[in-house]
Parts: structure tokens; sequence; C-alpha cells
């Protein structure tokens, strides 16, 4: 196992972070320190019921059922909670600050937007996005450009105040396999995984951080409306089982 020197990850326990443990487990890397973010109430991005079951990624078996303590502890990752698990809460900002990590990987609760104080902590927060940027910004972006030309994508940058804006370290597009039911926890997950685990990869190896090719503004997007998304769905649907 190779321990990330000064890379650490503020996490809460959601569909996503559960998949990007155990990929980076299955790719022999671990972060230096965990900061556990937690809530008293179910919280966007979390997995419960049926959902929370055993998926075949492209490295091997994840399972969406394992916690993400269960998973800091299997690679001895030492971490801290915080409850109520607000990463631009005070004494979460007092923590990174105060951490000789110089980079967090990002994988909070859905839709929390990372404020000023927090972005100006003197740490750099590695986020993966749902999305191949700077195309497709914003929100369920991957069902609009599956929607759009039957792909989807994810985009490792370093979060800045302006949204999916900041400097793009590797981005990859990804034709679904199957249909797009499972894509909130475990399809956009794990490519979103992917291409974290590669450019952490690409950093352990070579001491840089890769720079993704091209530029532009691309366009943003919003919450797509639930029948926009069953069109998705159905479309997805008919390509694999037609």
């Amino acid at each position: 196992m190779t321990r990330l020197d000064h890379i650490g990850i503020v996490l809460a326990d959601t569909s996503r972070t559960r998949v990007y443990l155990q990929a980076l487990a299955a790719h022999g890397l671990a972060p230096a320190e965990a900061l556990v973010l937690t809530s008293p109430s179910s919280r966007p991005g979390q997995v419960s019921g049926e959902a929370a079951k055993p998926y075949q990624a492209p490295w091997g078996r994840v399972d969406l059922g394992q916690s993400a303590i269960r998973s800091l502890d299997d690679a001895a990752v030492p971490h801290r909670e915080f409850s109520p698990g607000d990463i631009n809460g005070a004494d979460v900002i007092e923590a990174l600050a105060a951490s000789p990590c110089e980079v967090f990987i990002y994988s909070g609760f859905g839709g929390v937007i990372l404020r000023a104080p927090v972005l100006s902590c003197g740490k750099r927060f590695l986020h993966v996005h749902g999305g191949y940027l700077p195309d497709y910004k914003g929100s369920t972006t991957n069902y609009y450009s599956y929607l759009a030309d039957g792909e989807c994508g994810a985009s490792a940058l370093f979060i800045t105040e302006q949204i999916d804006s900041g400097p793009v370290l590797l981005r990859r597009k990804f034709t679904p396999q199957t249909d797009l039911l499972e894509l909130d926890h475990a399809l956009d997950s794990c490519y979103r995984a992917q291409v974290l685990c590669e450019t952490l990869a690409h950093h352990s190896r070579t001491g840089h951080w890769p720079e993704a090719p091209g530029g532009g503004t691309g366009r943003t997007y919003y919450i797509m409306h639930p029948l926009l998304r069953h069109a998705a769905i159905c479309k997805s649907m008919r390509s694999h089982h037609a």
C-alpha cells in the first residue's frame, strides 16, 4: 500500500466516498489522514436499502454496503469525526489548517459548496466532477451528456470559488456498459473513482499533478427535471436491451 504523503481526504459516508475508498485500496493507494463529516440525519449522496449492494467495477468488486469508516480502518488511515459535519464549519477549518497535508481530496455530502473561509485555509481541495469539463459544468451533467452524445464523463480539478472552473488536471469520457438505472450511486461514482485514482497515481509516480489540455468556458447545467432524467434512462435501456 502506497501512503499518499501530504494528501488527506475530507469525506462524508456517501456512495461516492465508499467507492473512492475501495478503489484507492484496490489500486494500492491510501490517504495520509481523513476528516470525517457526520450527520444525524440522511443527507444527499448517502445510500441505503436495495441500492447498498455489491457492484462490479472496472478494477473489481465494490460494495456500497461497506461503510467509509470500515474502509478507513482496513487501510489503517487515521481519521477524526466532526459532528455535525460541515466542511465550512470553524472546527473543520481549524483542523484543516493545522494538518500537515497540503492537499485534501474532497468527497462531502451532495450539494455543498465550499465557501471562501475554507478555501482560504492554506490547503488545496482535489475534487472529481461528474462530467466532462469544461463542456459540462454544474449538476446532473452526466444525464445531459448521455442524452446529447451517449457518453458520460469525469474530471479531476482543484476547487475554486467559481463552481467547476478550477484548473482541470485530468478528464475522461466513458461509454456506459449498462443502462443508467444505477448512475447516481454506482456508475457515476466508478467513473469519478477511476479518474481520481489515475490522477493520484500520476502524482505519486512523478511528484507532479497532471494537466489536462484544452480550455474554453463550457456551459453550466442545473438539476435535471425528472422527465428528462427518465428520458435519458429510457434511452440507455433501449441501447442495452434492444
